[in-house]
């Protein structure tokens, strides 16, 4: 009998078993019943005439960029692809000089995600930071642990070309890696970066230029912990070797111990030096307000060729606070704090100086909004001025987002106010005001914006009337520039009218604008744009696109002529959107131009 009870309870949980069993099969066949393939994102292709007359042309007369950005969905996973091709050349005059032409993709699934082609990962900001390399990548975070890998080439060599003022480049290949924890906001990561360039990367070298083949190796960690309720601690650490020639003769002498253990990872020479680099911070979250104290120091020399661009030979502390003022209608930051270089005392001369920023918004009504910020932390920024943008020709064509200028101090400060009601839903009205200022360093080897100042106001009307899918904007913008040696000065005034059509299927915009320049009081040139754009979009994927810009400029000069540059641009893109987003994309449409 109780043979029979065993036999009947074994055959009951076999039965429940295999029903769950079943249905955990039944469930992982679910997803198959879907559509196996989605497709996502777009793809463009542009065309650019280009002609002059009065000077020579200066750039080619016909220029094609193709460009897109697909993802596609299968099971599951994601496979985001990205491509940029062109026939320019190159893209950056600011070594390291990158291609137009790019590519890459980032699949990812769940908690696993990889990286082929042209990319950009982050370890920190003392390892590696944001540089593009060629090659491929893996970012997997199964539970608490983070796993972060790369390899790939940093940096494409460039032979030396005097007639093109082109400095050469050493090819440059890196790896690293990152191991991390984290559990309840408290983590520990662990970095590696090491980058070495390729001696024999350049055919030939003339002895005028002075640069050597290269290599570094950067150990990291950083690390929070929660110490009480809204209480955090945060510290990172990091350490650097730097060889400056990979062809001086090895040493093993005043080498630090962890970089002297490194067998095949790194070959301590004459030309190494090492560096360290250290942060720290405190911070406490309260209920609307938060305060923090941070110290950082950074040895004079440290660098790592996994970021463009970093600070060192500094050591500060700051504190900082921030909260909610006047019913929550106010935004206010501020930091505050010491900070001093010279740190080996080997300098003619030492910078101490009282650090800090601050940042206010305050919108003491839904018609008016105030907002403002300072800063003389240093900083580094691609300085480009309103009239880059106004007197561009090539409506594609992509400024050099490498040359980043050092600044010591910065300030803006933006005012804007809707007239009228603003539940008034036909008719909206808007009056813009924005100042801004920049002052860059004086010792920035090689960077002609070496303590310049540079100041920016701009005052626009723009008003909106919703019911003819209409809106009108007119503005005034100036410009200042104080150099070492001259001062410039550029202003004037633009309008621009874009309007819908055809159930806002056809978009277009017109815009005026004219500026003139003075150098020293002198007036120098004017220039006079105008453009004219327009589209189509055609069952909600396909788009047309047709711009045209004239621009006219008239020098005072003798020596500089007069001319006159046309530019026409032709596109098509096409979207891959799904039937959601087409459908939000249409009511978006309907409640907005």
């Amino acid at each position: 009998m109780n043979k029979i009870k065993l036999i009947s309870l074994f055959i009951i949980l076999l039965l429940a078993k295999n029903q769950a069993f079943s249905q955990d099969i039944e469930h992982v066949f679910d997803r198959f019943k879907k559509r196996p393939f989605k497709f996502s994102g777009g793809i463009s292709a542009n065309q650019v005439f280009y002609g002059a007359t009065g000077i020579d042309n200066r750039r080619s007369p016909y220029t094609y960029y193709l460009s897109g950005n697909v993802n596609i969905a299968f099971y599951g996973w994601n496979f985001p692809f990205t491509f940029s091709l062109s026939d320019q050349e190159s893209q950056y005059q600011t070594p390291p000089f990158q291609s137009f032409d790019r590519y890459g993709v980032t699949p990812y699934y769940k908690w696993i995600k990889l990286y082929a082609g042209y990319s950009n990962m982050t370890f920190s900001p003392y390892t590696f930071n944001g540089y593009t390399f060629l090659g491929g990548g893996a970012e997997i975070t199964p539970g608490i642990f983070n796993i972060s890998a790369f390899y790939g080439r940093l940096n494409e060599a460039v032979e030396e070309d005097t007639a093109a003022n082109i400095t050469p480049v050493y090819q440059r290949m890196g790896y690293g890696f990152k191991f991390g924890v984290k559990k309840e906001g408290d983590y520990v990561d662990v970095m590696f970066f090491k980058a070495k360039d390729d001696v024999n990367s350049l055919q030939y070298l003339s002895d005028d230029w002075e640069i050597t083949p290269g290599e570094n190796l950067v150990l990291g960690v950083k690390a929070g912990k929660t110490l009480i309720k809204s209480l955090k601690l945060e510290a990172e650490y990091a350490s650097t070797a730097i060889t400056r020639d990979i062809r001086a003769q090895e040493q093993s002498e005043k080498v630090p111990y962890i970089f002297s253990k490194l067998n095949g990872l790194f070959t301590p020479r004459v030309s190494s030096e090492y560096y360290n680099a250290f942060k720290s911070s405190l911070n406490y979250s309260g209920n609307g307000y938060g305060l923090g104290a941070a110290y950082e120091r950074i040895d004079p020399g440290y660098e790592t060729m996994g970021a463009y661009y970093f600070n060192n030979d500094l050591e500060k502390i700051t504190v900082n606070a921030n909260t909610s003022l006047l019913k929550q209608k106010m935004q206010l930051a501020i930091n505050v704090g010491f900070e001093h270089n010279n740190l080996n005392d080997d300098k003619l001369s030492s910078m101490k100086k009282t650090v800090g920023s601050i940042n206010v918004n305050y919108a003491p009504s839904a018609k008016w909004n105030f907002a403002a910020s300072y800063s003389n932390f240093t900083s580094f920024t691609n300085i480009r001025s309103d009239f880059e943008i106004i007197n561009q020709v090539n409506p594609v064509e992509r400024i050099d987002t490498l040359n980043f200028t050092q600044l010591t101090q910065s300030a803006n400060a933006n005012v804007s106010y809707l007239i009228g009601d603003p539940n008034k839903a036909d008719k909206k009205q808007f009056l813009n005001l924005n100042v801004s200022s920049q002052i860059a360093a004086n010792e920035q080897q090689g960077n002609p914006n070496s303590g310049s100042a540079f100041y920016n106001g701009n005052v626009s009307y723009t008003i909106s009337l919703v019911p003819k899918n209409m809106s009108i904007t007119a503005a005034v913008t100036g410009n200042y520039t104080e150099m070492p040696n001259a001062y410039t000065a550029m202003m004037g005034p633009m309008v621009s009218l874009s309007k819908l059509f055809l159930e806002k299927t056809v978009r277009t915009t017109a815009s005026l604008a004219w500026n003139q320049t003075c150098v020293n009081e002198e007036v120098t040139n004017s220039i006079i744009n105008f453009r004219i754009n327009g589209s189509y979009t055609l069952k909600k994927v396909h788009s047309f696109n047709l711009s045209l810009i004239t621009l006219n400029k008239t020098e005072t000069t003798i020596e500089r002529p007069d001319f006159t540059e046309f530019t026409v641009t032709l596109g098509y893109s096409y979207s891959f959107a799904t039937s959601d987003e087409r459908k939000k994309k249409t009511k978006s449409e309907k409640t907005g131009m």
